[in-house]
């Protein structure tokens, strides 16, 4: 870093906390349209599909959702 208000020259991501990418998207069905889909919010689902909650109806209900648009596309 040069000067007191600057920027790093080079930012380096947070290696412990990345969450794996699906053809350039975070999930292999976006949050939102789950989320919209399946009847709950966006912070719940995140919260399910990274294990910090527990909800197996959900996590069959997303796989489920998953593998239906896989076979549509």
């Amino acid at each position: 870093m040069v000067g007191n208000k600057s920027f790093p020259k080079q930012m380096t991501p947070n290696q412990k906390n990345t969450i794996p990418i699906y053809h350039g998207r975070v999930w292999p069905v976006g949050l939102g349209n789950a989320s919209k889909r399946l009847n709950v919010s966006i912070g719940h689902l995140h919260h399910v599909l990274t294990g910090k909650r527990q909800s197996p109806r959900l996590v069959e209900a997303y796989t489920a959702l998953t593998t239906e648009l896989k076979g549509a596309a």
